[in-house]
């Protein structure tokens, strides 16, 4: 099988864009990167290459492979450039490529940013019939290193002597790939970090991510449910607050409160849910309600009536 002409076109994430090289992005490539700390781990060939504003902008074009791979330039949610990303050596016979040249303001480090921009190439690259993934790191770079592990990609050896420092020193690198059949687990472990299911997801075994994934959404609905529960239970609430208003009754009932804990500690006892727990939850709920009553008593209206 050969894999299909590979589009250079922007992709889109939920928290990332990723955007083919323009002109307008060097300023803003420049803000990001030009700074030594990203040099510092091996990027662009290491400290010695480091350089700022003009010179790194100057010097940005002759590095990147502007014209024979696909350099994207990474874009958070507020369309600012946070970093730079590029597939190359684009082989569609043997169906390989590789990601490279990737690199991204400081701020955004550790966050989900790396694993985001991952999902959207590697999802671009396996749609359309790519079988393996290239992925390599200087062997001195251990951040790097971490991050394309933390993906899920297979460590294949070192290749020596592999490229020349910007010092004239001559780095070995470490080189990593993902095949097709590593793909769909590596997917699931990419979109569980996206997601906020766990920095350690590409480490469970197989199943396990995907259970813990469904879990987690039918929690997510629970939550959402609960939140509706309590808007429609407060809208009534509030009803009852304007009749007492409207009645001149008091705000609380403590003999109503009294009976409705005594009730609810029965059902959560049923439910196999701590009493204690329901009283709790209850009362602060019932402290809200009477805090709304007061001010509709007080004003006719509560701060959080919405138009």
């Amino acid at each position: 099988m050969v894999a299909l002409d590979l589009p250079y076109t922007s992709l889109e994430g939920r928290s990332v864009r990723l955007e083919p090289y323009g002109g307008s992005h060097l300023q803003g490539l420049s803000v990001a990167l030009g700074r030594p700390e990203v040099f510092a781990g091996g990027w662009g060939g290491g400290r010695a290459a480091s350089c700022a504003g003009d010179a790194f902008a100057d010097w940005l074009l002759t590095y990147l492979p502007l014209g024979s791979a696909h350099v994207y330039v990474v874009m958070d949610a507020h369309r600012a450039v946070i970093g730079t990303t590029t597939i190359l050596d684009l082989n569609p016979d043997a169906e390989t490529a590789h990601i490279g040249y990737t690199a991204y303001s400081p701020e955004v480090w550790g966050t989900t940013v790396n694993p985001a921009c991952k999902l959207l190439l590697l999802t671009h690259l396996f749609d359309h019939g790519f079988g393996r993934v290239k992925l390599q790191a200087d062997v001195l770079n251990a951040r790097s290193r971490g991050g394309i592990e933390k993906l899920g990609a297979q460590f294949e050896g070192i290749a020596r002597r592999d490229a020349q420092r910007a010092d004239g020193s001559w780095r070995d690198a470490a080189v990593y790939s993902i095949i097709a059949d590593d793909w769909p687990k590596v997917q699931a472990g990419l979109k569980a970090r996206c997601d906020g299911y766990g920095r350690y997801a590409h480490t469970m075994d197989d199943g396990v991510l995907d259970e813990l994934v469904s879990l987690r959404r039918s929690i997510d609905n629970i939550d959402a449910a609960l939140i509706h529960l309590l808007a429609e239970r407060f809208k009534s609430t509030q009803a009852v607050g304007r009749l007492k208003a409207v009645t001149q009754m008091p705000p609380s009932d403590p003999e109503r409160e009294r009976v409705q804990i005594e009730r609810l500690r029965a059902l959560a006892t049923d439910a196999q849910l701590d009493p204690a727990f329901a009283e709790k939850w209850f009362n602060f709920i019932v402290a809200e309600v009477i805090h709304h009553h007061e001010q509709i008593a007080t004003t006719g209206t509560i701060a959080t009536d919405i138009a």
